[in-house]
């Protein structure tokens, strides 16, 4: 079975082309080819199989072999894999000449407009300038609505994130700027994915996450009063938002989110005090989420700047988890604390999202492709390769 490796901002899953392969047990093969040791290694294991309802379906489950409903980073990969790989038409929207490649010798917003123009003179991305030395890119959607891409700062500005340094090299090094959406079906439903592509390469990928949910029935809360009592809650609530909790002993301000799989955000003032593993855990496992749930603890940089790590459900700490970011988004605004658009920065790198009027989330972010390997019999040799 051939697989391939990929990773979005460290958050790495194989990946498997279903419409060329078939895998009869994911479950029991998530298990073992996430195994670090015995294994390929990863988060877990994702199917990229046919769809009857969009252009591919993707299937996702974590490294202990359970179903997860999302992964906002898997499916930056998935739509990254479908399009290189010719699983979907390579065609889209021109937003810049074919040619020579050009660089951009200041980022000026004019410079980034004209640069960003469909042949029609159509902007697709829009530049503007936020604050001094600070551009925002954003994304036409549809109509009059655009969603954030990136904060980019430009370069008398002097040091920059990588985040906002790789999306300037991208715009810079393209032979030419396109996008094109490309619709993903997984198990929260349809899902849009909008790719910015230059050189034929997917440089970003900006994910329709939908629309966020507090309600408590979303994110399986427990009815059961001794399970909500034990967790610190009175009653049956009709949702999570800045409620105090008790976990392990250690008591916390939580915010639950549904992004289409359950998350807890608890803001902190230093992370360095959190034990992830043990904090993380007991979260995850408490019997007040019957369904377990994603742990994320934030800390609030600035009102459109945050710090995130997770301790994701069924894998565990991970360099980056893109619901989690959406979720810490979504807490973050509803408690007061940040802006509707923020940037995150995850242990693997930074990501870009924005709660939109439309009360969408859209997250923005790399992904990249890391070797190519075949997954053999018991008592065979697997073989990789770059």
């Amino acid at each position: 079975m051939k697989f391939t490796k990929m990773q979005a901002l460290g958050n790495d899953y194989v990946y498997v082309n279903c419409f060329d392969e078939s895998v009869g047990d994911p479950a029991a093969l998530a298990r073992e080819i996430s195994d670090r040791h015995r294994g390929v290694g990863s988060d877990g294991l994702i199917l990229i199989c046919p769809s009857d309802k969009a252009d591919v379906r993707m299937e996702v489950y974590n490294a202990d072999g359970s179903r997860a409903e999302m992964c906002g980073n898997g499916i930056r990969c998935v739509a990254k894999f479908a399009y290189e790989h010719g699983l979907i038409k390579r065609t889209g929207k021109v937003l810049g000449p074919m040619g020579k490649a050009r660089a951009l010798p200041t980022r000026s917003p004019e410079q980034l407009d004209q640069a960003m123009q469909d042949q029609e003179g159509r902007k697709q991305l829009v530049a503007k300038q936020v604050r001094p030395g600070v551009i925002r890119l954003s994304r036409r959607v549809g109509g009059r609505k655009s969603v954030s891409v990136a904060l980019i700062k430009t370069p008398e500005r002097g040091a920059r994130r990588r985040g906002a340094r790789a999306v300037t090299k991208s715009l810079a090094q393209c032979v030419s700027l396109q996008t094109k959406d490309i619709l993903i079906e997984t198990d929260t439903g349809v899902r849009v994915a909008g790719l910015l592509i230059g050189n034929e390469h997917v440089e970003l990928v900006c994910v329709d996450m939908g629309e966020p949910s507090l309600a408590a029935s979303d994110l399986g809360v427990s009815k059961d009063p001794e399970v909500l009592a034990a967790a610190g809650l009175t009653a049956v609530p009709d949702k999570i938002v800045d409620s105090a909790m008790r976990f392990d002993g250690d008591r916390y301000r939580v915010t639950c989110v549904s992004m289409g799989n359950p998350h807890a955000v608890i803001f902190v003032d230093d992370l360095a005090r959190i034990d992830l593993a043990r904090q993380g855990r007991a979260i995850e496992t408490a019997p007040v989420f019957s369904e377990r749930i994603n742990a994320n603890f934030a800390r609030v940089n600035s009102s459109d700047d945050v710090t995130v790590l997770t301790w994701e459900r069924g894998s565990g700490a991970t360099q980056a988890c893109g619901s989690g970011a959406s979720a810490a988004c979504v807490a973050g605004a509803v408690t007061g604390r940040t802006a509707r658009h923020i940037t995150a920065h995850l242990p693997g790198g930074d990501c870009w999202l924005q709660w939109a009027e439309d009360d969408h989330v859209y997250l923005t972010g790399p992904a990249e492709e890391a070797f190519t390997g075949e997954w053999l019999t018991q008592g065979e040799s697997n073989g990789l390769s770059r």
